[in-house]
C-alpha cells in the first residue's frame, strides 16, 4: 500500500470513529495536536501547506463533555437539533401497496407516492449485502443500522486497506456518494459548536476530492 493510500484509509477511519460515538478526551487531543481535520481538509498525500488555515480549536479537549452532549442531541436523541446519519433517510422512499384495500373508508388518492425520512430501507439492505459479500463486520459494540455514516465510512477504509480500490469506488458511487453531502449540509446547519462544524467542513472537502477522482 502506498503512503498516500495508507493516509487516505486513516482519514476514513478517523471520520468513522467521529460519527460512531462522541470523542473522548484522548481522541480530541490527537485531533487537535496532530491537526487531523486540517490534514483531511487539505489531503493530497503531502504535508499541509504553510499558509493553510488551521481548523482545530485548542479548547476542544477541555470541552469534551459539551461535545459529548451535542453528539447525543445531533445523532442519538430525537428533537429539533437531530441530524439523521443514515443513507435510507435521504435516499429511500416508503411506498404503500393500496391494491388490496377494499374498505370504503380507505382513500388511496390521499397517500403520497413515496415518503422519505424513514430508516432501515432498501439502502440498509443493500449495504448489508455488500458488507457480507466482502466479509466486513462493523465494530461489535456498535449496534446501529448498516447504512449509518460510521459504518459506510469504515467500510470505505477497510476496502482501501485490503487493496480493493474498485470495490471502494463502486460503493462510493452506489451508496456513500449519494447522500453524504446532504447529510453534512444538514449537520452544518444544525450544530452549534465549532467542533462538528469543522468535522463537517473537513469531511466535505475530503469527499469532494474523492469524488473528482472516481
Amino acid at each position: 500500500m502506498s503512503a498516500e493510500l495508507e493516509e487516505k484509509t486513516a482519514v476514513y477511519f478517523l471520520f468513522s470513529r467521529l460519527f460512531r460515538e462522541a470523542p473522548d478526551g484522548a481522541l480530541l487531543r490527537s485531533v487537535t495536536e496532530q491537526k487531523l481535520l486540517t490534514l483531511a481538509f487539505c489531503f493530497s498525500g503531502d504535508a499541509v501547506p504553510g499558509n493553510t488555515t488551521i481548523l482545530e480549536d485548542p479548547d476542544w479537549p477541555a470541552r469534551v463533555d459539551d461535545i459529548a452532549v451535542e453528539y447525543t442531541s445531533l445523532f442519538v436523541a430525537p428533537g429539533e437539533k437531530a441530524v439523521s446519519p443514515y443513507e435510507s433517510y435521504y435516499c429511500d422512499r416508503l411506498t404503500i401497496d393500496t391494491s388490496t384495500a377494499n374498505s370504503c373508508y380507505f382513500r388511496s388518492e390521499s397517500l403520497p407516492e413515496g415518503m422519505k425520512g424513514f430508516l432501515g430501507g432498501e439502502s440498509a439492505v443493500q449495504v448489508q449485502t455488500i458488507y457480507e459479500a466482502e466479509g466486513f463486520r462493523k465494530v461489535t459494540a456498535f449496534h446501529e443500522l448498516p447504512d449509518h455514516a460510521a459504518c459506510e465510512l469504515e467500510f470505505m477504509g477497510r476496502m482501501l486497506q485490503a487493496g480493493k480500490e474498485d470495490a471502494a469506488e463502486a460503493f462510493f458511487k452506489e451508496h456513500l456518494g449519494r447522500w453524504i453531502f446532504v447529510f453534512l449540509n444538514h449537520l452544518t446547519k444544525q450544530t452549534v459548536s465549532n467542533f462538528y462544524q469543522k468535522v463537517a467542513l473537513s469531511l466535505e472537502r475530503f469527499i469532494q476530492r474523492e469524488e473528482t477522482q472516481q
